[in-house]
């Protein structure tokens, strides 16, 4: 209950009583027991009427029209029986009600259905027509019924959009969120999932060598386990640095110190600071995070196969920028001879479809397969 509300229905209620206390002193005056009793009863009958209607809700649909169909019927015979006083104002209160409360087809039927009845009752009663005036009260009255009706349907129609879209937004936040816990995960399963797995391999493997007295053979291995727990380490950093918005280093940046880290017996920096091995193509722009992570993870992964299936061969890498969409190439050249490869089969693990499914989602595609000896990778993802 809001003060606008109470407020409309403190001016009805003087209204009503208002014109029932003047049509009632109109009545005393001139009073005539054959007119003035059939008056006052529906008179008070009317009132009772409108007291009713007037507080219902829309809910309240199985009532309201029964009792505006009574009101109004009530309404049109103390018109009737009064012509010389103010009993036919009330003809406007259920008028008034109908064009409020319901579509312009039903409310147009129900005041054409009053104003028939009142004007041929009068007729058929008194032998006179009803007063004008009267008449334009009820279209007046009418009208202004309808621009309430719309006001209402204006309001809801709003209170529902604005209910609509809150709901929109409440499923856009849930969605956004889900979409970043899983990116989340993604990054650190990884990160931490390749990193804690080589070092658990390299541990075992320490533990064995030491066990069969192999302590030489021991140390190395705990050394490679050292390195990998500072790459894991470093890895992690980065994954963080780019998780914060607007944290994570430019991609060519990036990529450089990715070579370094996985290769680093690779080519010298270039003048740029970068790493030699990689060529950039194109004007550097901003792309989507989105976009330079997936890049970055899927030249993580090209470095880790081919440093499992090409060890010592040189890898490079090209990132082109074209005008809509950046483009990711890495090669590696054949093993040095001697070294192990399984170039033949690589295309069949889960590097390949892990890549595929993170350019999937940015509508990129990927290429790869053996060239000239070596492999090449290459993604695309528009922007």
């Amino acid at each position: 209950m809001t003060w606008d509300v109470l407020v409309r229905r403190a001016i009805r209620l003087a209204v009503l009583v208002f014109m029932a206390a003047a049509v009632l002193v109109i009545e005393t005056r001139h009073w005539s027991p054959h007119r003035s009793v059939p008056a006052v009863i529906l008179l008070g009958l009317s009132v009772v009427g409108m007291l009713l209607l007037w507080p219902m809700r829309r809910g309240d649909h199985r009532y309201v029209p029964a009792i505006l169909l009574v009101t109004a019927a009530l309404t049109v015979a103390l018109g009737i029986v009064t012509p010389d006083t103010l009993g036919g104002l009330f003809l406007f209160l259920p008028v008034s009600v109908a064009a409020i409360r319901w579509r312009i087809d039903a409310s147009a039927a129900v005041v054409v259905g009053i104003v028939v009845c009142y004007v041929g009752g009068t007729w058929l009663v008194w032998h006179q027509w009803p007063d004008w005036w009267l008449l334009g009260g009820l279209a007046g009255s009418y009208l202004g019924g309808l621009l309430d009706h719309t006001h209402q349907e204006r309001v809801r129609q709003s209170a529902e959009l604005l209910e609509q879209k809150q709901r929109v937004h409440v499923a856009e936040a849930r969605s956004a969120t889900l979409a970043e816990r899983s990116r989340i995960a993604r990054e650190i399963h990884d990160v931490l999932a390749h990193s804690l797995a080589a070092l658990a391999v390299q541990l075992e493997a320490a533990d064995a060598l030491l066990g069969a007295g192999r302590e030489e053979k021991a140390r190395e291995v705990v050394r490679t386990s050292r390195r990998l727990a500072r790459e894991g380490l470093a890895e992690t950093k980065q994954a963080v640095l780019a998780l914060r918005e607007g944290a994570s280093a430019p991609l060519p940046e990036s990529l450089s110190a990715l070579l370094a880290a996985t290769a680093p017996d690779g080519a010298a920096a270039g003048e740029d600071g970068r790493d030699g091995r990689l060529r950039v193509d194109g004007t550097v722009r901003e792309v989507p995070e989105e976009a330079a992570f997936a890049l970055y993870r899927i030249a993580q992964e090209a470095l880790t196969n081919a440093a499992k299936h090409a060890t010592g061969a040189p890898v490079r890498m090209v990132l082109a920028y074209g005008a809509d969409r950046v483009e990711l190439t890495i090669r590696n050249d054949p093993p040095p001879d001697g070294a192990p490869t399984a170039l033949a089969a690589a295309g069949s693990g889960y590097g390949l479809t892990g890549m595929r499914e993170r350019l999937e989602p940015l509508g990129g595609t990927l290429e790869a397969g053996p060239l000239d000896g070596g492999w090449q990778v290459a993604a695309r993802i528009p922007v």
